[in-house]
């Protein structure tokens, strides 16, 4: 098989993953959370999430 029906291949092949892996992506939103909202401080050292969910934040 030549060469370049092999690299058109394979990029077919990734586009389609791509869109695959791009239409199964869930939306995933951030909110930013500040001294102003409470927090003692504005820096994040360390994160952990439990068996429930929960996420928690460390400094």
């Amino acid at each position: 098989m030549p060469k370049a029906k092999i690299h058109i291949q394979l990029t077919i092949i990734l586009i389609l993953q791509f869109c695959f892996f791009v239409s199964n992506a869930k939306e995933v939103s951030f909110e930013r959370i500040t001294s102003k909202d409470g927090l003692s401080q504005n820096d994040v050292l360390s994160t952990f999430k439990d068996s429930q969910g929960y996420m928690w934040f460390a400094h």
